[in-house]
């Protein structure tokens, strides 16, 4: 194919660009995707970093996904996408020795919440149906342009908007307290509403409680033979409906004539052509480095340079030559122990002091900290008798303070991420036969994302909905004639959906139609 003969060009071949431009190449455009690395998916990617095992180095569990359109619109299970579940979803993990398990079926766990707290096992079935209404309205406004505040609260009867708009502004901390009692039940409801990065005392995060409430709807599912998977079979759709898929391909700039965007510049000079692009880049990358200020008015400039991106993980990626031994739950064979995710968030003041030292910088004493045994529930992963263990810190910083570089700080970071799980694991230094350790810093090499931020620019209400990446810019087109915006950093956000990939799609084709041209 080329560069005369393409209709779009989409810059990165995360899964949201790739599902755009699946639409488009299913609607009959000639579509090229150019991605820098050597393996399409972005921040969701399965890559052997160990020999033999196969690790989801970013990006990892499909919630969103499960509702996206794109399953079956692309037609994704003839690419090789199959999902299996992980049920108990979660083990919370506690210093005393307790645990407590979280089941896709709201009884069973409310039997589990009974052991510690009557009054919050009578409530949690009540918590579950009231966010699942709340996810269910924001689930709708997922794929379709975003809304207006005040087009999301004219849904809503008048009671609704009025609890909706106090949910929104409350701190997550204050709706948690608000329904349960025991630190028990909190603290690993904290972990699910902190995925985004978030504070738990910050106004405007109270909506993030409902973190929890879709797993008991579908469950928490992962692409059998890794979560790349996504990734590879809408690679395959792309190609199947005539599109060309290139690795291995960095794009330096993005080509503005005359105010309209006609192509790309690749780092080794090459020029390819386009009618239109699409970038799967951040929005800051795409409208400051691709495309340059120079393009941009005043006002715009200093609307993308005031967008807010911060890092919050770090993930330690082992392999394993036998199972944990948990102290709170043992199974010598795989048990729901190994099944769920175990979580080591045993309050939410806990993981309140670790997000607040990794803003200023520094390294969590006791950092909130997750461990998940993928080949628990899909042993194609692993070599017979064998496992993967991904742990995630979810409060890290990307600048460390006084000066001090990750690079040299890794290794003791490891270290301390290790000890804390072998404290409720006692087995795992013995069974830990290989690991690598991906920063913030580590993450923004691999994956390009900015400050290793897999969700681009940050999530806080000022940053959502038509606000999302930034206001002018929240429809995924941009003042560039012909150049749009895709990826997590436009409306709904991060996380594994295909949302905005599913939007960009659409808005072009309101634009321009479908075409019937005979390939």
């Amino acid at each position: 194919m080329s560069g005369t003969e393409l209709d779009f060009i989409v810059v990165g071949g995360g899964h949201n660009g790739l599902t755009c431009a699946a639409y488009l190449a299913k609607n009959g455009y000639k579509v090229l995707v150019l991605e820098r690395r050597g393996i399409v998916g972005g921040c969701n990617v399965t890559e052997e970093i160990f020999p033999g095992f196969k690790t989801d180095l970013f990006s990892s569990v499909h919630i969103a996904t499960q509702s996206s359109p794109a399953l079956k619109d692309l037609e994704l299970s003839r690419f090789g996408l199959e999902y299996v579940e992980s049920d108990p979803s979660t083990m919370a993990l506690y210093p005393d020795g307790k645990h407590l398990f979280f089941y896709k079926d709201i009884d069973r766990t409310v039997k589990e919440i009974a052991r510690f707290s009557q009054r919050d096992a009578k409530t949690y079935p009540k918590f579950i149906e009231h966010w699942s209404m709340v996810r269910e309205l924001m689930a709708a406004t997922f794929y379709s342009p975003p809304l207006t505040i005040s087009e999301l609260l004219s849904v809503l009867g008048e009671s609704d908007a009025e609890e909706f708009i106090r949910m929104m502004l409350t701190d997550c901390k204050s709706i948690l307290d608000e329904w349960f009692e025991s630190d028990y039940v909190k603290g690993p409801l904290a972990w699910w509403a902190g995925k985004n990065g978030s504070s738990m005392t910050s106004s405007a995060t109270g909506l993030n409680a409902s973190g929890i409430a879709r797993t008991h709807a579908v469950g928490v599912k992962y692409p059998k033979g890794g979560s790349g998977m996504l990734s590879q079979a809408l690679a395959a759709a792309v190609q199947h409906w005539g599109g060309t898929v290139r690795t291995d391909a960095s794009v330096r700039r993005i080509l503005v004539e005359g105010g309209e965007a006609k192509g790309v510049e690749l780092d080794n000079s090459e020029t390819l052509r386009s009618r239109f692009v699409v970038s799967n880049a951040d929005p800051k990358t795409t409208l400051l480095k691709l495309v340059g200020a120079q393009h941009l008015n005043e006002e715009l400039t200093g609307k993308v340079e005031r967008i807010k991106i911060d890092a919050f993980e770090s993930l330690v990626h082992c392999s394993m030559t036998g199972l944990p031994l948990y102290k709170a739950h043992p199974c010598e064979t795989i048990g729901p122990c190994h099944i769920a995710t175990a979580v080591i968030c045993p309050s939410v003041d806990y993981y309140e002091k670790a997000y607040d030292a990794a803003k200023y910088g520094e390294i969590p004493e006791e950092p909130v900290v997750s461990l998940t045994i993928h080949t628990a529930v899909d042993p194609t992963r692993a070599p017979l008798g064998k496992h993967t263990l991904r742990i995630w810190a979810q409060t890290t910083p990307y600048t460390l303070s006084n000066n001090r570089n990750w690079d040299k700080e890794k290794d003791i970071f490891t270290e301390k991420l290790l000890g804390i799980a072998n404290n409720y694991a006692p087995n795992l230094n013995q069974i830990i036969s290989q690991k690598k350790t991906f920063t913030p810093l580590d993450i923004e090499r691999t994956t390009s994302a900015p400050r290793g931020s897999g969700i681009h620019c940050e999530m806080g209400l000022s940053q959502m909905f038509s606000l999302r990446p930034a206001p002018g810019i929240a429809r995924y087109k941009t003042p560039i004639k012909g150049l749009y915006l895709t990826g997590a950093g436009t409306h709904p956000g991060g996380g594994l959906s295909t949302a905005p990939g599913y939007n960009t799609a659409h808005q072009i084709l309101e634009d321009l139609g479908p075409l019937n041209r005979t390939r």
